[in-house]
């Protein structure tokens, strides 16, 4: 590594990286074991009345009824606060993912590893490295095409420069996912909104604040535990999950109306 322009750095020996796909599809089949029931479908609207939450109406013409929504839609979640009659400052930014394939392989695993200027590589199964890079001009919209010259022309020959021995690779595949910006600070919207009382808005969270956000959801549930009608919605390709309220104290969830995750009929 060429470590010339820079005067240090940090190491986590205890940090690492897991298969969120995969802890996504154990959580699933744990609520599945008790009881929850998954539906697919578009979220429509957000009902209101009298300034407070009323429910969701969704694309199977039910007009479920909610105490609390939980808007975690990501990249959407303006979108769907909008049909409530929220302006939240969130928009959808393409990020983009590279797989290389690289002639001199590293001896093992390499860690996450973040350049300053926001390049980033880490190894994956098969002795593969996934690379990509935040930028300023990178559009806004829900897009989802890679550009396989954003990698030969700007990130490959910054690569190269700090590891020389990746000089000769193959790019082997790339994708394109969207990151929810705050564009009013950056930085994450977590809460109460308070045009609409019991809505809650935890979105636009830059990855140093993911855990921080995932412990306040868990804190803010279990406030609800013993409400009915607690309803989450979140975001697959273009169709919306939704989840309604545990049944009270016990943990088991009964069967509700939702798009992904555990509830009570209300």
């Amino acid at each position: 590594m060429q470590t010339d322009n820079f005067v240090g750095g940090t190491y986590g020996p205890d940090d690492g990286h897991f298969d969120a796909y995969a802890a996504l599809m154990g959580y699933k089949a744990k609520a599945r074991s008790l009881g929850a029931e998954y539906l697919k479908n578009d979220v429509e609207k957000i009902t209101t009345r009298n300034g407070r939450v009323a429910g969701v109406q969704a694309g199977f013409g039910r007009v479920p009824r909610a105490r609390y929504i939980i808007n975690c839609a990501g990249a959407w979640a303006a979108q769907i606060a909008a049909t409530a009659g929220v302006n939240l400052p969130v928009v959808p930014v393409k990020r983009q993912v590279f797989t290389l394939d690289t002639a001199v392989k590293p001896q093992g695993p390499l860690p996450l590893t973040v350049l300053p200027s926001g390049l980033y590589f880490r190894t994956e199964t098969g002795g593969i490295i996934l690379l990509g890079k935040s930028m300023a001009q990178d559009p806004t919209g829900f897009q989802f095409s890679w550009d396989d010259k954003r990698f030969m022309e700007i990130l490959w020959p910054e690569l190269a420069e700090f590891v020389p021995a990746f000089d000769r690779l193959k790019l082997v595949r790339g994708w394109a996912g969207l990151y929810a910006v705050n564009t009013l600070d950056g930085n994450a919207i977590l809460g109460e909104w308070p045009e609409v009382q019991a809505s809650f808005w935890p979105t636009a969270s830059p990855d140093t604040v993911c855990n921080r956000r995932r412990r306040w959801v868990v804190t803010l549930l279990n406030s609800f535990w013993n409400s009915p009608c607690l309803w989450i919605f979140q975001y697959s390709g273009r169709t919306a999950s939704w989840k309604t309220s545990p049944s009270v104290k016990t943990g088991w969830f009964r069967n509700g109306t939702r798009h992904r995750g555990p509830g009570v009929q209300c």
